[in-house]
């Protein structure tokens, strides 16, 4: 298995992101991903970048976890084009591919 793998999506996240986090920006290259992700303390940026993740939230700066929710957010909106249409298309002022 891959690092960068992810779980199967369940409906509990979806629901989890839907109400909790808002995507303000989701932008994925050949070379790069970054998103912009506002959760219930603050607005984050995540990128993905010669394969590496990494988050501007205090969970991920000071090393409290490997991988925070927003990664996890952006890990599913990467790997899943369904998942990432219905929830960029459930939220207003998305900017988006």
């Amino acid at each position: 298995m891959q690092a960068d793998a992810i779980s199967e999506p369940t409906a509990d996240l979806y629901i989890r992101i839907t109400n909790e986090y808002r995507i303000h920006l989701f932008r994925k290259s050949r070379s790069r991903t970054v998103a912009v992700i506002e959760g219930r303390h603050g607005i984050h940026t995540v990128m993905h970048s010669n394969g590496k993740w990494s988050c501007t939230c205090p969970a991920y700066v000071y090393h409290r976890t490997a991988e925070c929710s927003h990664i996890k957010i952006a890990k599913m909106l990467t790997a899943d084009t369904e998942i990432r249409k219905q929830i960029l298309n459930t939220k207003p002022g998305v900017n988006a591919p």
